[in-house]
């Protein structure tokens, strides 16, 4: 399981996000795509060092885009995914977390209307960090 992939599980799993939307995949809505839905982008990667070498984890920072067709909505979905995942220690799949962090969150953006639909959907952002360790090629 990739870090995306354990990332959009531990989002989807949760209690309140799953009670406002179940739509939780990569970067891009279609036109036909429902919302509310979370988007998630990895944004970047950096492998982590000590003196001794690679410490064999890496901190990833994915964008996450809670969108919906009312800006109230996509504030209360991008507060259910904040709580979701802040401060998250565990195991996803082959994914050990260490350690999740936003950098930023409750960043209000357009994001323009799709040619299936008449009106603006409302994007909140926030930018995710997570050191971890993938042990599936362990």
């Amino acid at each position: 399981m990739s870090i995306e992939e354990s990332v959009k599980s531990i989002i989807a799993g949760d209690s309140a996000v799953s009670a406002i939307t179940t739509t939780v995949k990569p970067f891009m809505l279609w036109r036909n795509d429902a919302t509310p839905a979370v988007l998630y982008t990895n944004v970047s990667a950096q492998p982590r060092y000590h003196y001794g070498g690679n410490l064999n984890a890496d901190t990833v920072s994915i964008q996450l885009d809670c969108m919906a067709d009312t800006y109230r909505e996509a504030r209360e979905l991008h507060n259910a995914v904040i709580n979701s995942i802040d401060a998250y220690r565990g195991v996803s799949g082959d994914v050990e977390i260490a350690w999740a962090w936003f950098d930023y969150s409750g960043l209000d953006l357009p994001y323009e209307p799709t040619a299936a639909k008449e009106t603006s959907t409302y994007r909140v952002q926030a930018l995710l960090k997570i050191t971890y360790k993938d042990n599936s090629n362990s």
